[in-house]
Formats: structure tokens, sequence, C-alpha cells
């Protein structure tokens, strides 16, 4: 979840400072991909007000719904065998890909899988594919070092 400095810390939406003066809310790291649509609300707090004003405020809450509800926990249930995972190092779980139901990636956004059932998992050569295809098209751009779409790429291999 984001941390807020009040006071200084500026919503990314309007450039103004966050403080009691007004309300914000603030987001978990939606994704990792500086091209996507809601990445500027990815990891940040925002005022109310300027969300609600916001086209794409909408979309933003049901991902952040999406990200709470599917995010790992001791009750995370393996897409491939639908049994609780329960040791929490074998828990993959992709987040957001894109917000973009156009995309053939959209479709596995929010999976959690069972890392000792990649194997098993029938879309997986089908995920991969459209995951290579997105990168190739140049459609992600990570921020920083890390590259959450690589990591998903060797973690599925």
């Amino acid at each position: 979840m984001a941390i807020v400095f009040q006071g200084l810390s500026t919503c990314p939406l309007c450039e103004e400072v966050l403080d009691e003066r007004n309300a914000y809310t603030m987001f978990p790291p939606l994704c990792g991909n500086a091209k996507e649509a809601l990445y500027i609300f990815s990891d940040a707090a925002v005022h109310v007000d300027c969300l609600q004003k916001h086209p794409l405020c909408e979309m933003a809450l049901s991902a952040r719904n999406q990200m709470d509800e599917h995010r790992p926990s001791p009750a995370s249930v393996c897409l491939v065998d639908g049994k609780i995972i329960t040791d929490r190092h074998d828990i993959v779980f992709i987040g957001l890909l894109t917000s973009d139901p156009s995309e053939d990636l959209h479709r596995f956004n929010f999976l959690t899988l069972n890392r000792n059932n990649i194997a098993h998992w029938e879309d997986r050569d089908e995920f991969l594919t459209a995951v290579k295809q997105f990168s190739s098209d140049g459609k992600w751009e990570q921020e920083g070092p890390f590259n959450y779409l690589v990591y998903i790429i060797n973690e599925l291999t």
C-alpha cells in the first residue's frame, strides 16, 4: 500500500499536497507496467475528489478491489487443482497485467497458482504466448530494475 507523508506527499492526479484537509485514498502496487493506463494509481495515494473526477476512476477502484480479493493469503486457492496452497512459498500470483479487455493477456489478470501445479496448468502455453507477444509489441515498460513480466515468465517456464 502507498506510504503517505502528510504535508509532503502529493496526489499524482493534481500534484497538490496530501494532508488532513482533503480526504485521500490509497492504492496497492497494482502493476509494474509504466505503459498501463492504471499505472498512475499503482502504489499511490490520491485525493478522493480527484479520483472521482478521473475518467479511469471505476476501473482503478475495480482493479484495487480485485487485487484485495485475490492477494496471496493463507487461504489462497490454486487455479489448477482448486486446493488451498498450504506453503506460502508455493504461491505464484499474477496481478494486473493489462486493464485493456481487448488484449489477450487481460483474461490472465489476478490468478493464483501453486508453483507445484504450473506444469499442469492447461492455459500455461497460451499465457506465455500472450505475455511474450504483449512484450514484443512494446506494450510493457518496467520502471526501475525489477521487471515483473520477466519474473512471471521465469516462474512459469
